[in-house]
């Protein structure tokens, strides 16, 4: 993480130990309320905390109450917090999502700032049935077929397929990135796309070598970040019209975050729209933690 994300993780992380861990207990397990009930739902390795942001983003500024998949809590209510900033909100979601044996994407201000504003109607707190509704649902990998231009090993020993983009070890297009280069994933059936997410990484510019004999607090090491500079999102019913979803959108280091508008489709193609410059290191484009979320 960048110097301000672990500040922010670190704002999180009181404003849960303060506040939160009264009822969700200080490792996120929950507290304990008797009879072999809890007060309030675990946290730790939650489906519903590491699945799309805007289910703990809503749940937090509007407040949750009544059973949660059939299970009842002694707490009985989650209290509505959209009194706190975008920041608070932001700080303490992304201290749970990326803590507690959870592992997702931090959450920015203005992710909130976006549910606040399409959640103004919400009268009082949510009931579990009618939230679950109202928030986009991952696609399996397993469910999905995936294919690309370029596909190299991102390790030593890896495997080369498009389908690592999902895992740990990502994909990457091996050499450098170039216009034209594409990624493309098709779905069992037609689904109405919400987003897509992935994460680029940074990497160890290739051939350095630390200098004999040089203190590891001194070094200044060469990332080369591996983010797609430019690319398009195409959609298709047949895998031969093609429509496009984004107009040109420009990658970041770290987390990417791309709204689909609800496109109706079976495949989706990300392609570069442009390259880099033949002086350029050989940077590659590379993707993982991918997912693609449907409404």
């Amino acid at each position: 993480m960048s110097a301000a994300q672990k500040a922010q993780v670190e704002r999180g992380a009181l404003v849960y130990n303060e506040l939160c861990s009264q009822c969700h207990g200080n490792n996120g397990m929950g507290t304990p309320a008797g009879n072999g009930r809890l007060l309030a739902p675990a946290l730790a390795g939650s489906i519903h905390i590491q699945s799309h942001p805007d289910y703990a983003i809503r749940v937090v500024l509007n407040g949750l109450e009544g059973p949660i998949e059939g299970k009842t809590y002694a707490g009985g209510l989650m209290a509505s917090m959209k009194e706190q900033s975008d920041e608070w909100v932001a700080d303490v979601l992304s201290y749970i999502r990326n803590g507690l044996s959870n592992d997702a994407s931090l959450i920015s201000p203005q992710q909130v700032a976006a549910v606040r504003k399409k959640t103004t109607d919400q009268k009082g707190p949510y009931q579990y049935a009618q939230l679950s509704k109202l928030i986009p649902y991952e696609l399996q990998p397993q469910s999905l077929t995936v294919t690309a231009s370029h596909t190299a090993s991102t390790r030593i020993g890896g495997n080369v397929s498009p389908a690592t983009a999902f895992t740990y070890e990502g994909w990457s297009t091996g050499g450098k990135q170039e216009k034209g280069m594409w990624y493309q994933i098709e779905f069992p059936k037609e689904v109405n796309l919400a987003e897509l997410q992935f994460t680029s990484p940074q990497s160890i510019k290739k051939g350095w070598k630390p200098k004999p004999g040089q203190p590891l607090g001194s070094m200044v090491i060469p990332f080369i970040h591996n983010y797609p500079r430019a690319f398009t999102i195409e959609v298709s019913s047949d895998g031969k019209t093609w429509r496009p979803v984004q107009t040109e959108t420009k990658g970041v280091p770290g987390d990417n975050i791309v709204l689909l508008t609800g496109a109706k489709a079976k495949f989706l193609k990300m392609q570069l729209s442009e390259g880099l410059p033949t002086d350029s290191d050989e940077i590659p484009w590379s993707m993982g933690h991918l997912k693609v979320f449907a409404q």
